[in-house]
Formats: structure tokens, sequence, C-alpha cells
């Protein structure tokens, strides 16, 4: 098992890892929400960028911004502020579940946005989880963590 100096630093690096990816994502959804849109559904033949398509834009640049923000607080202090991925790993699982139970139901074009999220937001949640837990195995144990 690793010391925790070493435990330390691989969650450091992989909170801000985490948080420019985040970060950049929000930023991708916000400049190019169109773009994101099309390549999301891969390009079929939707009812366009609608009023509901700029909701869910708004939201899901909303929820990158909170989990980016979330990993660069934790990356300053990762030991320490680790409770700050718990909302990291909630957002990824509530997403992937959610996209999931559409997937199950939607059979229309754009099921194909519904996988994406399964496809990357569920390694980003075990991942997440994974690094988690690895760090609370590191002896700075507080309660409830």
């Amino acid at each position: 098992m690793p010391d925790l100096p070493q435990r330390e630093r691989r969650l450091g690096l992989f909170c801000r890892a985490s948080a420019i990816v985040y970060a950049l994502g929000a930023l991708g959804f916000a400049a190019t929400p169109r773009l994101t849109f099309r390549l999301l559904t891969l390009d079929q033949p939707l009812a366009g960028y609608t009023a509901q398509a700029m909701f869910w834009n708004v939201l899901a640049v909303a929820m990158m911004t909170a989990i980016a923000t979330a990993c660069w607080l934790a990356a300053q202090a990762p030991v320490e502020r680790r409770l700050l991925l718990l909302p990291v790993v909630a957002a990824k699982l509530t997403s992937s579940v959610v996209a999931g139970l559409h997937l199950v139901r939607f059979h229309a074009p754009g099921w194909q946005a519904a996988a994406a999220i399964v496809l990357t937001d569920f390694p980003l949640f075990l991942m997440t989880l994974g690094v988690y837990r690895a760090a609370r195995r590191g002896g700075h144990e507080s309660p409830g963590a």
C-alpha cells in the first residue's frame, strides 16, 4: 500500500485533472451547445436545438462547473478535502442511472445521447469512487468520511 504522501499526491493529481476536464467540458457545452448536441446524437435527424435543449444545456453547464469547482477545491488539500469528491460521485451516478433509465424506454432517434452519457459518466463514477475510497484508506479518517 503506498504511503500517505504518495497517495495524497495521486489524489491531488486526480482532482486537478478532473477539475480541468470538467471545466473544459463546461466551457465546451457553453460555447458550442449546438455542436455538442449534434455530436451526442451522432447527427441524427431530431427536432433541432430547441428551447428544451437550451434548458438542459444550461443545467449541464452548471453541473460541470459545480463538479469542476469541487475537484479543484479538493485538489488544494486532497486528503482533508476528499469529501468534496462525493458530490462528483453523486452527480456521475445520477446522470448514469437517469440516462440508463431513458435508454430502457427511449427507442426513438436520439437514444445515442443517453448512451453517450452512460458510456462516459459511469466509468467516471467508478473511477472517482475508487480514488475516493483509496484516499479513505490513507489513515486520516474523520467521522463520516
